[in-house]
């Protein structure tokens, strides 16, 4: 049942999209469809890229550490507000909600409405801990 209204969905969002000049409409359903979908394999890319910028961070720690010692050099500005935006991440908050991921009838299947937040919130920390890592 969840296919063929999935199809239908995309057959309607194929026939917008070749009546609209820019694919704009299709490009928004198929980004909700894909939130839609199991939000498994977001979810691991964004506990992926979260250990990178933790990593980061703690060799960022340790050249600062390093700097301070042996030459006596403080970090800058930029430095400093890279550091406390790193700080201000938290990740654990969407790990949490998809772990208590709502269910419709009996908890028998996935409540849609809750798995489209969810798919919107983890793609929007995904894309926060992207511009951290690539700030560095």
């Amino acid at each position: 049942l969840f296919s063929v209204a999935m199809e239908a969905i995309g057959a309607i969002a194929s026939v917008c999209g070749c009546l609209c000049a820019t694919n704009v409409l299709q490009d928004s359903v198929r980004q909700q469809l894909n939130h839609l979908k199991n939000p498994r394999p977001k979810l691991e890319e964004l506990e992926k890229k979260t250990k990178e910028l933790n990593a980061l961070m703690e060799h960022m720690n340790t050249e600062l550490n390093l700097a301070r010692r042996e030459y006596g050099k403080e970090p800058t500005p930029q430095v400093k507000l890279w550091i406390e935006n790193v700080q201000k991440f938290d990740s654990h908050q969407v790990v949490e909600k998809s772990r208590n991921e709502k269910r419709c009838l009996c908890r028998c299947f996935p409540n849609y409405c809750s798995r489209l937040e969810l798919g919107e919130l983890i793609e929007n920390k995904i894309n926060e801990v992207t511009e951290l890592i690539l700030e560095k």
